[in-house]
């Protein structure tokens, strides 16, 4: 298991697994929002805290630490974004595939149609502003 998940690192104090969506990490207030990677520098001093409160760590052990969990962080984020990228192309392989099975109206409707876990249509229309 990973440095992180297996530290049970929730980023509220609590135990779980932190990791399980962009919007809960996003959500610690460690820099990156819904769509975005959160700042691995404040992901390591939040584990590196966390271990500190539970373990009480002294300065020679955190500074021996913190490499290697800036390292983790680093790894994990590389990973988390691999994995990412084949979900996405394995939802684009899908769309393609049910694709060839519609007609031409049918494709259009699907063109714009987001899938879960997929990200929004570059063809879809953005709304306009309330009240313009």
């Amino acid at each position: 298991m990973d440095m992180v998940g297996g530290l049970g690192m929730r980023g509220d104090g609590g135990p779980g697994m932190m990791g399980r969506g962009r919007d809960r990490m996003g959500g610690f207030g460690m820099g990156g929002g819904p769509n975005e990677s959160p700042d691995p520098a404040k992901m390591s001093d939040m584990v590196l805290n966390q271990l500190t409160a539970k373990l009480t760590l002294t300065d020679d052990q955190k500074a021996k630490m913190k490499p290697i969990i800036q390292d983790q962080v680093t790894q994990m984020q590389k990973d988390m974004e691999a994995r990412r990228a084949a979900m996405e192309k394995s939802l684009e392989d899908t769309k393609a595939k049910i694709r060839t099975l519609l007609n031409a109206d049918q494709q259009k409707q699907l063109d714009a149609i987001q899938l879960p876990g997929q990200k929004a249509p570059a063809t879809a229309a953005m709304p306009a502003p309330a009240g313009k």
